[in-house]
């Protein structure tokens, strides 16, 4: 997501925040690993520099600025859900009263809303609100349904239309409100719930709630509940769902944190009921990148798309074990990451199958010289 300026300063204020209190190790449970634990740092940061500018004071310990915050979030969070299922982005006063936020009583959070001035049709200006990016409003959405669950009071959500909440009993195993959630996700016409799904099961997983405890009362038991929403992810790959949608299924296997990634995407790739975009292209080889293990095989002909989407795939081979990339039409562009692949230190390609490509000199002198590489491990 670092196309997106945004998110480039959200990482980088992260990350210095990380650094500075000594905590970069990335094997240390601190450091973020998915885009739910990158946010749930960003809501404790912007918290304390508000902490820092209005009182002087900064709070370490991160149980007791949960505790002591807990009311500020919850508001926060319930104003992004209501306006979320509404699919509204801009928020008046009033919006904001309904919620208990009171802007002359309580400062806005100036790393999480925003204040907008704006001219209406009299000719005068009005004030308007919205947090600083859409994907903080919807992490604070899919926090007050976990919040909700984690504290058994179901009734907070019984106003959300966009998902069958209002249908719950009082109590309900945690799977039930994550199958829920997918399906809602799925069934939303403009897809304005796809991130509030990956944030919800990204907040299921215990390492996020431990980052979380203060505000939640105790951490979830969520393993075999993880499990099950797995299991119906892999069932929604067989239905005739858009590229868009499969995609963010893929990211929210990410999100929990799943092994089996590559055997969905595998599988999905497999089916080619739907021809690939370039786009989606670009988004299956960056998730395909991020897995922890090298995969076993990369495949390029099983994937139903372009040649401009088939080199977008490309790339896939600096994690795996065996490539298949015959009749491919690959291009001297590919040929250069094949062979960029082929000489790094990192590489695990142990074989490569490039017949009936029709190479030119400069695609096949790229591959000479990645083949002779003192890294090159292709038998």
């Amino acid at each position: 997501m670092c196309h997106m300026p945004l998110f480039c300063w959200m990482s980088a204020t992260v990350y210095e925040m990380l650094n500075r209190t000594g905590k970069w190790q990335i094997n240390s449970s601190d450091f973020p690993t998915t885009l739910t634990e990158m946010l749930i740092h960003f809501l404790h940061i912007q918290i304390n520099m508000k902490n820092k500018k209005l009182h002087d004071e900064f709070e370490d310990n991160r149980f007791k600025l949960w505790d002591r915050e807990k009311q500020s979030v919850l508001k926060l969070a319930k104003l992004a859900l209501e306006e979320l299922d509404n699919n509204n982005f801009m928020f008046s006063n009033d919006h904001l009263n309904k919620c208990g936020i009171d802007v002359k009583q309580t400062p806005l959070h100036s790393g999480i809303l925003t204040e907008i001035c704006q001219e209406d049709a009299l000719f005068f200006k009005s004030r308007m609100y919205c947090f600083v990016h859409p994907i903080i409003q919807e992490f604070l959405a899919a926090l007050y349904v976990f919040y909700a669950y984690a504290t058994q009071d179901i009734s907070k959500l019984r106003y959300l239309s966009s998902i069958r909440f209002n249908v719950l009993p009082h109590r309900v195993p945690l799977h039930h409100i994550l199958n829920m959630a997918v399906d809602g996700a799925l069934k939303s016409a403009n897809g304005h719930l796809d991130l509030f799904l990956r944030f919800l099961l990204g907040l299921s997983v215990d390492s996020s709630q431990e980052l979380l405890l203060g505000l939640l009362p105790d951490k979830v038991r969520s393993s075999n509940s993880i499990k099950e929403v797995c299991q119906t992810i892999h069932v929604k790959f067989t239905e005739n769902l858009s590229p868009e949608r499969c995609i963010n299924l893929f990211h929210c296997l990410l999100e929990m944190k799943n092994t089996t990634l590559y055997k969905h995407i595998k599988d999905y790739g497999m089916c080619g009921r739907t021809d690939l975009s370039p786009a989606h292209c670009s988004a299956l080889a960056s998730i395909l990148l991020m897995s922890e293990e090298p995969l076993e095989e990369f495949d390029l002909r099983m994937y139903k798309t372009s040649e401009e989407g088939c080199r977008r795939l490309v790339p896939v081979v600096k994690w795996c074990k065996k490539a298949l990339l015959a009749w491919c039409k690959l291009t001297d562009v590919s040929c250069t990451v094949v062979a960029s692949a082929l000489k790094a230190r990192t590489s695990q390609l142990t074989e490569l199958d490039l017949t009936c490509n029709d190479l030119f000199d400069p695609g096949m002198m790229q591959l000479c010289e990645g083949l002779v590489s003192s890294n090159c491990t292709v038998d």
